[in-house]
């Protein structure tokens, strides 16, 4: 992913309304401790780069967004939306306490095969939609 050669979009449902249409979240995480799969934003940890665009405020209070990852780290689109105060419906390791499962879908996926050399792309409309 860091040199661009794998493409990966998501669609996420998060709790509340961002001000803005389009914004990056550029963040760095790590592990919240050594051994445990939680993660959480902090300035010594590995670069996170996320490209966000706002596609539907909810009537519930709630935004649909699609995401397009930059970088690839563990929980990345859940821990950066979470330190923004938008948690992911449905996503009680990170703050919601939906009983419902989370919402956050790859839709999207395009890269060059490695024998072929053939650009693959791959969709998928979230369940939601």
């Amino acid at each position: 992913m860091k040199d661009g050669k794998i493409v990966k979009t998501y669609s996420a449902i998060v709790k509340g309304l961002p001000i803005e249409d389009s914004f990056v979240i550029e963040k760095p995480i790590k592990r919240e401790s050594p051994n445990g799969m939680k993660r959480v934003c902090s300035s010594d940890g590995k670069y996170a780069k996320s490209l966000c665009t706002t596609t539907k405020r909810l009537e519930n209070g709630n935004s649909a967004i699609e995401v397009k990852l930059l970088t690839g780290r563990t929980h990345q689109i859940r821990v950066q939306f979470a330190s923004r105060g938008y948690t992911l419906y449905g996503d009680g390791k990170y703050g919601a306490r939906d009983n419902d499962k989370i919402h956050l879908h790859s839709s999207y996926i395009s890269f060059v095969h490695p024998t072929t050399k053939e650009n693959m792309e791959f969709t998928q409309s979230a369940p939601w939609e």
